[in-house]
């Protein structure tokens, strides 16, 4: 449901923060990502969107069930408290 290994190719590539110019950088390629059928690895990017989430794992959901409410964290309050 959540998984990430893929059987494609992965690339990863780290950038220095230099504020708004990585940042429009970094969705440009989020966009050329997500066009491409692609997906982000969660746990390298602070900055997911949750449009991205839901296009890199549709099935998220399924996985729902099992979530333990008494937990949470930053990540997935921001990747699916607006879906």
């Amino acid at each position: 449901m959540l998984s990430f290994p893929r059987s494609v190719l992965t690339i990863a590539l780290d950038f220095a923060m230099r504020g708004a110019r990585t940042l429009k950088l970094m969705q440009s390629l989020d966009e050329i990502v997500r066009e491409s059928g692609g997906a982000l690895y969660p746990a390298n990017d602070a900055r997911m969107s949750p449009a991205l989430f839901e296009a890199s794992f549709p099935r998220w959901r399924s996985f729902v069930p099992y979530l333990d409410l008494k937990m949470s964290s930053s990540f997935w309050r921001r990747v699916t408290e607006a879906q």
